[in-house]
Order: C-alpha cells, then structure tokens, then sequence
C-alpha cells in the first residue's frame, strides 16, 4: 500500500483501506514509497518475460508526473539516493497549469502533447531555469510565470490562432530543462545504465528526446514496456511492496501512517 509521498487525504483512504483489508484477512500490509513504485515500473515483465532488460547498477532513473521530479540515483533495489529534484512544481504540474493558461482543460499533459504537433518551439522564448552547471536541482515556476506573463494581456482570439506555437513553446522548454539537468547528472555520476519512468513519460516527444540523450551518452536506457505503466497504477506499488517485504519484511499494520513528504 501507499504510504506516500503525495496529497494527505488521497493517501489516508487508500491505506486506511488496505489496513482494513490486512486485519480482516490476517494478511501481511507492506507500506511503500510512491516514487519507488514509478522507478521500479521498468522491472515489470510482460507476458513475454521482458528478457532485454538486463540493468547494469548503478542505474541513473529520472521519475517525472504531475506530482514528482526527482533524479535518483539507484545503486540497486532498496538503494536509493536522490540527486536531484524540482525546487517547486513538478514538470507534469507545469504542463498542466500551462494548459489552464491556454483554456485547454485537465489533465493538460496530453492536450498539450497533441496540440504542440506541427507548432514552432521557438515561437516564445522563455527562461533557462537553474542554468548553473553544479545544480543538479529543477525549477519549473520560472517557465510557468513567464508564459503567464508573456501571454496574459492576450485575446482568446490570438492565443487561439497561435495556439500550437504556444504548446511546442513552454513544452519544449519543459523538455529542455529536463533533459539538460538529466545529461549533467550523468556526467557527474557516470552510471552504467538509465531508466525513465512516471505519467509525463506517457509523451512521446520526451520518450524519443531520452532516447537520443542515451544514444549520445553510449548507455542504455529502459523504459516501462507499456505506456499504461508511466501513470499511477497498483502494479508498480505491488512490485515495490515485493521487494520491500523480501528485504525487510512487512510493516506493522498497527504502526503506519500516511506521510505526504515521504523521502525516498
């Protein structure tokens, strides 16, 4: 079961649940962090076995949602140290605010996939946030403020005729961001393979621009083997919960509690 991190009252019913479930069937309860749960998604095998994923640790993993940016570093299942993460928004909350700017709806993450297509990435120029080379943090509330900023005084009818442009624009910057600080930190800590995974992986875009980065750094890179696996989903927690229980056993259903900030 989740025990975070994540929005208190979402992570209250689902484990007061699963605690219910585990008292009434006398079952072992394994409380597990939500964010190991998106790194561990690209060990799940399909009905064929998976059998191209062979990691090689250390494994540099970059988890990027609507709820969480961070950059870990995996020395091996159960070692985990985080050496970088977003200052403010998470990438994917970014997006979707961005969306809101554009009256485009939620969750804005895919709308503004689809509608960045055939757009002009230059159309806005927009901040390089973070632009220190020795920070290995992200920040996406610059981006978000200066596309409010640069479009706020516009008519419905000239955003809507510029529409796409805008969507290539701050997701493209998104992108960016995301990739320059992810290629720093493999510089630095030289891992011998890389994953990706989380609900902005759904991207298509950001899946090939990973794909290239690892191509030019000579590394693989693995990705969750189904789309449905980058968003939040029980599969990734059950895994998570599997190797949590082999390596330190079960949690004591008496004893957990929700932790909104829970650290990996």
């Amino acid at each position: 079961a989740t025990r975070g991190p994540g929005l208190g009252i979402a992570l209250a019913v689902g484990l007061n649940y699963a605690k219910d479930l585990a008292k009434k069937y006398k079952k072992p309860i394994v409380a597990v962090n939500h964010v190991e749960g998106h790194l561990l998604s690209v060990f799940l095998k399909n009905s064929r076995g998976n059998p191209q994923f062979t990691p090689v640790f250390p494994v540099l993993g970059l988890t990027v949602s609507g709820g969480h940016t961070k950059i870990v570093l995996l020395e091996n299942i159960g070692d985990y140290h985080v050496v970088g993460e977003t200052l403010d928004d998470a990438a994917g909350e970014a997006l979707d605010k961005s969306a809101k700017l554009l009256g485009l709806g939620y969750p804005g993450g895919p709308v503004i996939e689809q509608v960045a297509k055939g757009g002009d990435i230059h159309f806005l120029k927009l901040p390089s946030p973070l632009p220190e080379k020795v920070n290995f943090n992200l920040s996406f509330s610059g981006l978000k403020t200066s596309f409010y900023y640069q479009i706020k005084d516009w008519t419905v009818d000239k955003k809507m005729k510029h529409l796409s442009d805008l969507a290539a624009s701050f997701q493209n910057s998104v992108f960016d961001h995301l990739e320059r600080k992810f290629s720093l930190i493999i510089d630095e800590y030289k891992p011998l393979s890389l994953l990706a995974s989380g609900g902005v992986l759904a991207n298509a875009l950001l899946r090939a621009r990973l794909r290239q980065l690892a191509r030019r750094k000579h590394l693989p890179l693995y990705l969750p083997y189904s789309k449905k696996l980058n968003t939040d989903n029980a599969t990734m927690i059950a895994l998570a919960g599997y190797h949590q229980f082999n390596q330190s056993g079960p949690s004591d259903v008496n004893n957990i509690d929700i932790s909104p900030r829970f650290e990996l």
